[in-house]
């Protein structure tokens, strides 16, 4: 018989009876199915959870985890260190407990049961949500972690998208036979290899960098612990956005596009001594990017300039202007070599014409330049750092039908720059000077080879698109290895 009060109905002590006897039993079998890891976790038996609550504590870092709670960590293949700890005053024996990760289980430390030395890589850790257990004595789990995976970013540092020689900037690591004048390390879940770029400023400037951050994950901006630290390997020798270091997290990782580096002092004085800039994780220690940077004294070039106007013109060359050759030399190109070019201007009244010159070898008209001009002086006081160049109104035809622009023997003292005559790649009367004056500082072509450098970084001219060396471009850069070999004091 029911009894009903306010319409509800009221069990009878049989129904009752019966119902928590279901209810047992269900828990029982529910109890079964958990040690048989056949049943999902998020259905609980009502105060389970409270009981993991007050029982441990997961301690990683020095940094405390309650049950269910996430840790993020970056892939690092290093190891890391959990530790179970009780939260109540009520003493537990662990000395029994367990240990299980993605439905596995694992070995704890030999000595000490509630601590795990797991290796944090791929196969240990296959998805980006792993789930670590701590079971007890009878196998009942009785508390849980969430270990969330991520790779790390990569961050990419490049010149500014107005960069004009401002500074050296080397990427050579493109081009295959440069790829060993580069640092370089292992990143990502590929073990890709990160290749740095090579970056020079002279004290006092400072250069306007682009970052590309790739691979930056949603996990990262979860993570409590996530940030990248961009800092010199020495101190006191750069700043970076006005700071020793910069710290970022990861929505400021996300958003942000150039930095500058300001060249505070050099790092050795006279010697091409370089240093490394780090962008590194400090949570996991992992690097992210890096740079290479160069800051030395300048070494000063002196050359003589040598204007010459043949018998049959009227007027000096005017295309190109030693002062505007100066300031181009100090602040787009010899400046990435740390080299201070000083010159001295002088005019030349030449017997000879230009027709008569014109129909001459590369030989013949420095030979008789400088016999006309040094009237049979000893050159000896021309080498590594001084140099004549003569700038003459000469036009000469090549093998290929193209003018000639200039030429300078690798190595030695002595160069002649022809006519300025505008090209298709817009090269200026100055970027022709650069060139020629490398080639006495003993740099070949970047299809060649010389003396001082004996790798050929491309066979087709053109090939780097920006370098000194080359021909059909516009020149701006000068790679890592040119830096180091020219013939430096």
């Amino acid at each position: 018989m029911e009894y009903y009060f306010h319409s509800t109905p009221v069990p009878s002590d049989a129904y009752t009876a019966g119902l928590v006897a279901g209810i047992e039993a269900m828990e029982k079998r529910i109890l079964e199915y958990r040690k048989e890891d056949k049943l999902p976790e998020d259905i609980i038996i009502e105060g389970e959870e409270i009981a993991r609550e007050r029982y441990l504590k997961f301690v990683i870092k020095g940094k405390e985890y309650q049950d269910g709670e996430s840790y993020y960590t970056m892939y690092t293949n290093k190891e890391l260190e959990i530790k179970v700890e009780q939260i109540d005053t009520v003493a537990k024996d662990l000395s029994g407990i367990a240990w299980k990760l993605v439905g596995n289980k694992i070995t704890s430390d030999k000595d000490d049961p509630t601590i795990l030395r797991l290796e944090v890589k791929k196969s240990n850790l296959p998805k980006s949500n792993n789930e670590l257990l701590v079971l007890d004595g009878a196998g009942n789990k009785i508390s849980k972690l969430k270990i969330q995976t991520y790779w790390g970013p990569e961050i990419m540092f490049d010149e500014s998208s107005t960069f004009n020689g401002e500074y050296l900037f080397d990427h050579g690591y493109e081009f295959n036979p440069l790829v060993a004048d580069h640092e370089s390390f292992s990143i990502g879940p590929n073990n890709n290899t990160y290749y740095a770029p090579v970056l020079g400023i002279l004290q006092g400037r400072q250069a306007t960098i682009r970052v590309n951050v790739k691979h930056l994950k949603s996990e990262a901006n979860k993570d409590p612990n996530f940030s990248v630290v961009i800092k010199p390997e020495l101190p006191g020798k750069i700043q970076i956005d006005g700071q020793d270091s910069l710290v970022l997290n990861a929505n400021t990782l996300g958003s942000i596009k150039t930095i500058i580096v300001q060249a505070i002092d050099e790092i050795d004085r006279g010697n091409l001594t370089s240093m490394k800039i780090i962008a590194y994780l400090p949570s996991t220690g992992e690097q992210v990017g890096m740079m290479e940077y160069y800051c030395a004294e300048r070494e000063k070039k002196e050359v003589d300039l040598i204007f010459v106007k043949f018998s049959d013109e009227k007027v000096y060359p005017n295309y190109l202007v030693t002062s505007t050759l100066e300031t181009f030399l100090e602040d787009q190109s010899m400046n990435q070599l740390f080299l201070d070019f000083d010159f001295i201007e002088w005019k030349h009244n030449s017997a000879l014409t230009t027709t008569k010159v014109q129909k001459w070898n590369k030989q013949q008209i420095l030979d008789s330049l400088n016999k006309e001009y040094f009237k049979g002086k000893n050159l000896i006081n021309y080498g590594n750092n001084k140099n004549y160049y003569y700038v003459t109104n000469l036009v000469i035809k090549t093998s290929s039908s193209s003018n000639l622009g200039a030429f300078h023997y690798t190595g030695d003292p002595g160069g002649v720059q022809m006519k300025y005559q505008t090209t298709a790649h817009g090269e200026t009367a100055e970027e022709a000077a650069a060139h020629e004056f490398g080639h006495w500082l003993g740099l070949p072509h970047t299809w060649g080879t010389s003396k001082n450098v004996r790798v050929i970084v491309n066979t087709t001219q053109g090939g780097t698109q920006d370098n000194f060396m080359d021909y059909k471009i516009r020149r701006k850069k000068w790679f890592k290895h040119q830096l180091l070999k020219h013939n430096h004091k």
